[in-house]
């Protein structure tokens, strides 16, 4: 399966919005309540990445890269397209990077999200956290 990348647009947002709220609305709203403009509100195209199969958008990233540091800001597979390895392969392909670059690489995870024991899985491994979120770096250690 051959996925590939591509910077978003402003006409990815109704796609886009709708995989973020499949996925994530039933985890937030364990928390807090659920705000259905919140994603489209604070939409830049340009930092976000759409991942598609096929010609057809499967899902999207968010990552924010600097000198020292990888912040896994966001990634998000349609759920019809979830285990079957793209996520785990666009996350590995952040680990050689932050390797190669001798960066950081750290995420933020809903504690009601089940995406945590994935992020473990790949190395990740938990150094804070909030009321609402584990702070997991991934650590070469692993």
């Amino acid at each position: 399966m051959q996925y590939s990348l591509r910077i978003a647009s402003v006409e990815d947002i109704k796609i886009l919005d709708f995989i973020h709220t499949e996925n994530m609305k039933p985890y937030v709203e364990k928390l807090y309540p659920w705000n259905p403009q919140l994603f489209r509100n604070n939409f830049i195209a340009d930092d976000y990445q759409v991942i598609t199969l096929d010609n057809k958008v499967i899902g999207f990233v968010k990552v924010v890269d600097s000198d020292t540091e990888i912040y896994l800001a966001e990634i998000q597979i349609a759920n019809n397209h979830q285990r079957m390895g793209i996520a785990t392969h666009v996350i590995h392909s952040l680990i050689e990077n932050a390797q190669t670059h001798h960066q950081k690489l750290w995420l933020k995870v809903l504690k009601t999200n089940p995406a945590q024991s994935l992020y473990q899985r790949l190395g990740f491994t938990l150094t804070s956290q909030s009321s609402t979120h584990y702070i997991m770096e991934w650590s070469s250690s692993q």
